[in-house]
Order: structure tokens, then sequence, then C-alpha cells
């Protein structure tokens, strides 16, 4: 995010790993992780749409992505928008490794564009449609049902709903 805020496009966090600026989506992560021996292991994979032209896109994802190319109206170098992104990757490492779970928390909270909107999440075991409510310490998104139910989803799929 901070590397977004840095050249020009304030976006926030889509529920659990997507950055959007005005509910298009500009860049994303994927991560994996597997134990080996006694060590957990993660691998993580960022994708940012620099200075693609929309039209390049996917017919089917034009309408819901963005470009910092098209945001900021200027051309910002993909070594330069890398070297940012990995300094500020190296200072959220450092802030995990010494920070609170509970901050951490608080912080992607904060960041967090889906809270409050009305969304339906798909599981194994079904569909839930509500309200985006929270982010519990877990990290998983809290929703809350048209009962006033609350459930947490952890893996699946997530659309915002009107």
């Amino acid at each position: 995010m901070k590397a977004l805020r840095h050249f020009g496009v304030f976006a926030g966090l889509k529920y659990p790993n997507d950055a959007v600026y005005q509910d298009r989506k500009i860049a994303g992560i994927l991560s994996e992780g597997v134990y080996r021996r006694e060590t957990y292991h993660v691998i993580i994979g960022i994708g940012v749409n620099t200075n693609v032209d929309l039209d390049r896109l996917p017919p089917d994802v034009q309408p819901t992505a963005t470009t910092l190319k098209r945001e900021v109206n200027l051309f910002v170098a993909n070594d330069e928008f890398l070297d940012y992104l990995l300094n500020q990757i190296d200072d959220l490492y450092s802030r995990y490794r010494n920070t609170r779970i509970e901050f951490l928390i608080k912080d992607y909270r904060g960041q967090c564009t889906t809270i409050g909107k009305r969304v339906t999440a798909t599981t194994s075991k079904g569909s839930i449609t509500g309200r985006a409510y929270d982010i519990a310490p877990n990290g998983a998104l809290i929703i809350m049902d048209d009962g006033n139910a609350k459930h947490e989803f952890v893996e699946g799929s997530l659309k915002i709903v009107p």
C-alpha cells in the first residue's frame, strides 16, 4: 500500500489480498506456505499493474481493473517501483517480526475497504451473505449475516454485492 501511495494512488485493501482504487483492482498478493522439517516457509507473489494499458488486459478484467499509469497519468519505471516496494517489504517484515499481532491486525483493519460493505462469502460449506463487520485476531473476515449472527471467513471466494 505504501508503494502505491508513494506514487500517488491512495488504494485500500479488499479482503484478503487485493489492493483496490475506486473499487478497481490495481495489485494483488498470493502466498503459499509449507512445512519443511520444523520450519514453516512461505512464498509470496506480488502483482502490480504499473504501466500496462487497460485495453491490453483480458476483456473480462478491464471493467474491474486499473493501473498506476491510468491513475497518475504518468509513466513509472518498473525498476523504480520495485526498488521502493522491496524497501517497504523489508520494513513490513521487520514490523511483523517485532510487533504484536493485534497491532498488525489493527493496521490491516484500518486499510481494509471491505469492512462495512455487503458481501457474499462462498466456501466448501456453502454461502453466507451479510455485512463485512471486522477482522478477527486470526485474520479472518467477520461477516454479520442478516440475522445478526457472526461468521468467520478464511477460505473460499468473496464478492462485494449491492
